[in-house]
């Protein structure tokens, strides 16, 4: 099995993130997004819940997430940028038409 190689140039980076809106895949954009803003594992973007990203008391996103990783049971806080803050808005917008 070959070794993954990493995409090396912005514009690729941009394409790749755009690829998903077009195709309307916002979970995947979001997801693509955290990775790239957070540098945290696929294993741990996907036990992540709301309630780790969006303080539902105050309604707004919280401005860490803290988890503790799933591949080395490290404890970690994680800043959310403002990208990452307006892909999780997109796909929570994007669920709530869904849904309706």
């Amino acid at each position: 099995m070959g070794k993954t190689q990493p995409i090396k140039k912005a514009d690729d980076v941009q394409r790749f993130k755009e690829y998903y809106l077009e195709k309307k895949q916002i979970r995947n954009y979001t997801m693509v997004t955290l990775a790239l803003n957070t540098s945290l594992r696929i294993s741990d973007l996907l036990h992540l819940k709301w309630i780790d990203v969006y303080n539902f008391k105050a309604n707004k996103y919280r401005e860490h997430i803290d988890l503790v990783e799933q591949k080395t049971g490290k404890k970690n806080s994680i800043a959310l940028n403002s990208e990452a803050t307006k892909a999780l808005e997109l796909l929570r917008r994007t669920l709530d038409t869904f849904y309706q």
